[in-house]
């Protein structure tokens, strides 16, 4: 089973970003390994992979 994070809040802007809005339910990716030493977790953006940094999502139980 896949993990899951919910959206609180995210302060990037850019059309990556439209769809990560607050309360949405999005598929954690692996961290690309030149960013493994980054906080955060990997989600798809609108056509890529993007960051979310840690204050901006909670872990789906």
């Amino acid at each position: 089973m896949k993990k899951k994070i919910k959206i609180r809040r995210v302060n990037a802007v850019g059309e990556q970003f439209e769809h990560l809005t607050p309360n949405s339910i999005h598929d954690i990716l692996p961290t690309p390994k030149e960013y493994e030493h980054l906080e955060g977790v990997w989600v798809w953006g609108k056509t890529e992979a993007v960051r979310i940094l840690p204050k901006e999502y909670d872990y789906v139980k």
